[in-house]
């Protein structure tokens, strides 16, 4: 990104960093526009439907006074009480449905003192009827506006009933009778008269069995079913008695804004609401409004942004690219070397500046590139004979290092002989062959004599190896052999090392481990041995592992742990180097000349292998060496 902006010429680049400035702020501009218009819906959902709970609520409470009212007329209706006392049905009937047309009631029940129905307008056809125990406290004297629920054909309703008893002129009660509203759809949309973008709906025991219906629907259309939920802690504060409200516009199924509240409904007479209303106003209309407000700005400030960009991109091209484009071609050409190029570039400014300066940068660079050029007449000489100084001291190097090496051959080889002779001498001497005799005393002696000559020829061994290594004189074997018979002698040689230090050995074998190898046995035999040995010279106590095991088709690992000294983090970079130990001072506690190590590296490098340590001071050591290997053929068993 950085180099496709650096790729860029000036003039875009400014244009385009003007860009960026006009399009951060509009960006701020749009975001907060955004915001703005958010909260404004916001709010003015709050206003709305603050507005139209307040609307309904007045609206019901009419309707109840209103059902409430109609009872009253209804009592002092003349004949009423006659046609009560003497039982005429037809004439209570002629009553009550001129009354229920009238009075816009769905339900119209007239009973006489025992509460036996002498009229019913709408047979509800319940197992239970909800009115019989309304019926029975309003002979008691009971006279009320209530909600009472109701178990009809299509589920729940919710109805509300205005009671009255009938008294004769001695105060005795001879009857009463019931007028009663269904709160349905058809309720719920005259209670919605006239609102625009304002659904209701009723919700009884949880659950929604009435709402408004859509205006000029040809059928019977709920506007609020489609995609509503209860949302139990609104209903729940409803049903408490609190108008409950959502904090924040909703979105409906189809993406349409609206805000809502759930309203408690209960009768005039009621102490705890029977169902809760929810109110439902879209905001759909003001955001509509909003949006073309946001995107009017928007397009007002793109352009905005693109008119300035065009009316500096032409200022730009006038006084800054054109000047620009005849800078950076001459450059073109200084660079090329034509150094006798100059740029005529007028003004005071800073472009005018840097082309005069130019044209002192092309005659200094003129003038100088003669300078140079015999410089470098001057310089390749000598790199020259630099060069031949240094072939020379190469040479030299290496020689001496092919003399070192096999100084260190020859002298190793010589000192082999008669260490082996004495080492030879010292075992006839020791086990009192060939008629020698000698004294206990002696015999540490030889002892003594014995132990160091073997010392001193796995010095001069270890010279060997490491002189054969670094001449490239050293042959590795190509030979079959037992890989878990050779961790076995290993293991029975250090063991014997480890039992006089009184420490434990234990060895593990992989049982994948291939039978036969083809490999160098006697070079793998003297890796292991060494960080064996290194292993048991630097514990005291614990104990020393080995662990041989195969790491795929072509690959095994021979790996050493110790609970010793451990290795400092700082010389772990140093002690595969040659004649390097952890501790060089000369009174230092483990002796040895600091090759082991390095032979072990050197070879592992030879057969395409490697060494690896992890450690820690005073927790011990673990050298892990990982080295390739060919699968030997079984020969085949002649017939």
């Amino acid at each position: 990104m950085m180099r496709w902006f650096r790729d860029l010429s000036i003039s875009l680049k400014i244009q385009l960093i003007l860009f960026l400035a006009l399009a951060l702020p509009a960006a701020i501009f749009l975001f907060l526009a955004t915001g703005y218009s958010n909260a404004l819906l916001t709010e003015s959902g709050r206003s709305r439907i603050d507005e139209e709970t307040f609307l309904v609520q007045q609206r019901i409470t009419h309707i109840e006074e209103d059902l409430s009212a109609a009872a009253n007329l209804f009592k002092n209706t003349p004949g009423l009480l006659d046609a009560i006392v003497s039982n005429d049905r037809d004439g209570l009937r002629t009553l009550a449905l001129a009354a229920s047309a009238s009075l816009e009631v769905d339900d119209f029940d007239v009973f006489d003192a025992q509460g036996n129905r002498l009229v019913d307008t709408f047979e509800a056809g319940e197992e239970e009827d909800p009115e019989d125990a309304i019926i029975a406290q309003t002979l008691l004297g009971v006279q009320q506006v209530t909600l009472y629920e109701a178990l009809q054909e299509g589920g729940l309703a919710l109805r509300s009933v205005a009671t009255r008893v009938i008294r004769n002129a001695q105060g005795e009660t001879i009857g009463g009778f019931t007028l009663t509203r269904n709160i349905d759809d058809a309720f719920l949309t005259q209670l919605n008269y006239e609102r625009d973008g304002v659904e209701l709906g009723l919700i009884l025991d949880g659950q929604l069995v009435a709402a408004s219906l859509a205006a000029g629907s040809d059928g019977p259309q709920r506007q609020i079913s489609g995609d509503f939920a209860v949302q139990p802690e609104l209903f729940a504060a409803a049903m408490s008695g609190d108008i409950a409200r959502n904090s924040e516009t909703v979105f409906s199924q189809s993406g349409t804004p609206f805000v809502e509240a759930f309203v408690p409904v209960q009768g005039l007479d009621d102490l705890r609401p029977s169902a809760a209303l929810v109110v439902r106003v879209n905001m759909q209309t003001i955001a509509d409004f909003q949006k073309v407000l946001v995107t009017a700005a928007t397009i007002l400030a793109v352009v905005i942004a693109l008119g300035f960009m065009a009316i500096m991109g032409t200022l730009l091209n006038f006084t800054v690219s054109r000047r620009i484009a005849a800078l950076t071609s001459a450059a073109a050409r200084i660079g090329a070397g034509n150094y006798g190029e100059r740029v005529n570039l007028t003004g005071r400014d800073q472009l005018g500046t840097l082309g005069h300066v130019m044209n002192e940068l092309a005659g200094d660079i003129q003038k100088r590139q003669a300078d140079l050029q015999a410089a470098n007449e001057t310089l390749e000489r000598r790199v020259r004979e630099r060069t031949r100084e240094a072939e020379g001291a190469r040479r030299i190097a290496e020689e001496n290092n092919r003399l070192k090496s096999e100084f260190l051959a020859t002298m190793s080889h010589e000192l082999r002989t008669p260490l082996n002779a004495i080492e030879g001498f010292t075992s006839i001497i020791r086990n009192r062959m060939g008629g020698a005799d000698f004294n206990e005393k002696t015999g540490r002696y030889i002892e003594r004599i014995e132990a160091n000559s073997k010392r001193l020829l796995g010095l001069v061994n270890d010279f060997l190896d490491i002189s054969r290594i670094e001449s490239g004189r050293l042959q590795l074997a190509s030979l079959p052999f037992s890989p878990a018979e050779a961790a076995q002698k290993w293991a029975s040689q250090i063991g014997v090392l480890a039992d006089k230090k009184g420490i434990a050995f234990d060895l593990t074998l992989d049982p994948d481990l291939p039978d036969q190898i083809v490999g160098d046995e006697e070079a793998v035999s003297k890796m292991a041995l060494n960080l064996l040995s290194n292993a048991i010279k630097f514990t005291e106590q614990g104990k020393v592992s080995l662990d041989v095991r195969a790491t795929g088709s072509s690959g095994w690992q021979i790996t050493v742990r110790d609970t010793g000294i451990g290795i400092p983090p700082h010389a772990r970079e140093y002690i595969f180097d040659e004649f390097r130990q952890v501790d060089q001072t000369s009174s230092r506690k483990y002796g040895g000349t600091g090759l082991g190590l390095t032979i072990v590296q050197k070879l592992a490098r030879a057969m395409g292998g490697s060494v690896v340590v992890e450690s820690e001071v005073g927790r011990g050591s673990v050298f892990t060496l990982t080295l390739p290997y060919e699968v030997a053929q079984a020969e085949a068993i002649p017939a």
